[in-house]
This record gives C-alpha cells, sequence and structure tokens, in this order.
C-alpha cells in the first residue's frame, strides 16, 4: 500500500517547518547564558546545518529498508517530543556549558539541545522521495518538488515563529506548542500506515 500524496506532503512541510522554526527559537534560548553575539549565531547555525547534514544521509541509507509512512512518522514523533521536552531540559542542560565560553559553549549547548531534532526532521525527507518515485525517471522530478515543499515549511516555520508564535505563546510556550503538534502529527502518520496495513492483510 502507498501512502497517500496529503501524507507525505503533511510529513515533509512539518518537518521542513520544524527545522527552521527550532533555529530560530534555539537563538531566544542560548542568548540569556550566551547573548546574541556572532559566535551564538554561528554556533547554531553550524549545529543546525551538520544535523541537516546528517540527517538527510541517514534518511537516503534508511529509505533503502525502511520506506514507508511509519518510519516518517517515527521519526517526526521523536523529534517533535524532544522539542516538546525543551523549556524544561534547556535551562540545565545549557548551564553545564557556560564554563567552556562563550564560542566552545555555546558550540556544545547548540549541539546537546537541538542536534537530534534538526537530524530526525530531515531525514524525513528522503524517505518521502523514496516513497513518491515509481518511475526512475521521475526521481529528479520528485526529489525537486518535495525539496521545494520542504523549503516552503522552512519559510513559513521561519516567519511564523519570528513574527508570530515568539509573540503570541513566548519561546518556550512556541516550543511546546510546537513539539507537540508535530509528535501529534508523527503518531497519526504511523497509526494511519498500521491500520492501511492490517486492513490489506485482512483483504488478502
Amino acid at each position: 500500500m502507498r501512502p497517500s500524496s496529503t501524507a507525505l506532503v503533511v510529513a515533509i512541510f512539518v518537518a521542513g517547518a520544524m527545522s527552521m522554526g527550532l533555529e530560530m527559537l534555539g537563538s531566544r534560548l542560548l542568548a540569556p547564558y550566551f547573548g546574541q553575539s556572532i559566535y551564538t549565531w554561528g554556533a547554531l547555525i553550524a549545529v543546525v546545518l551538520l544535523a541537516l547534514a546528517a540527517g538527510y544521509s541517514a534518511g537516503a541509507f534508511a529509505s533503502r529498508r525502511w520506506a514507508g509512512l511509519r518510519p516518517v512518522g517515527l521519526l517526526l514523533l521523536v523529534g517533535g517530543a524532544w522539542v516538546a521536552l525543551l523549556p524544561a531540559a534547556a535551562g540545565p542542560i545549557t548551564d553545564r556549558f557556560t564554563a567552556w565560553g562563550e564560542r566552545a559553549g555555546a558550540l556544545g549547548a547548540s549541539s546537546a539541545l537541538f542536534a537530534i531534532p534538526v537530524a530526525a526532521f530531515a531525514a524525513v525527507g528522503p524517505i518521502c522521495i523514496r516513497l513518491k518515485v515509481e518511475d526512475p525517471r521521475d526521481a529528479g522530478l520528485w526529489a525537486g518538488l518535495l525539496s521545494a515543499l520542504s523549503t516552503a515549511g522552512s519559510v513559513v516555520g521561519t516567519l511564523g515563529t519570528s513574527f508570530f508564535l515568539i509573540e503570541r505563546w513566548s519561546v518556550r510556550g512556541s516550543l511546546l506548542v510546537g513539539g507537540l503538534v508535530t509528535a501529534a502529527v508523527g503518531l497519526a502518520l504511523a497509526v494511519v500506515e498500521r491500520s492501511g496495513r492490517s486492513r490489506t492483510d485482512a483483504k488478502g
């Protein structure tokens, strides 16, 4: 049973939105400890880029063996749950890195807080592309279209977070709400595939 296009669109859009939304919120989480200096931003951006690269690579290899909505849902569930826990965990974790100094501390705290969820969100893309491609001649088409969709999600996540969410719910509230919504989407996708497989097995 192939997943619906709607499910794939939702998954890759949410993953893109959360990746950039988390980066925007991450800068505000780090600011009380390391300031808004170029070192803080450089550390955060470097960690996000490295996590994206790691996630894309992991998703590419995983897509050869675990292509389905369930792994996509689990990735969103894990990433969303991690983000939802950040409001409670960020303070104690970041405190441990303040002794490292402004540069190393910001780099260490960014890695500890954001690398895993960003990598999880990045891994969604390659799996979704694998699920959509039926004809190898369409691989470039779907890779380009779904990458564009992920980027559109990133734009929405950036503007939505900076223009609306922080003002409405504060940084910690935005992390909690965004994380819980993402985890719920991931759980729904995983359940949808499991239900679909159960119906297919019953018909067989």
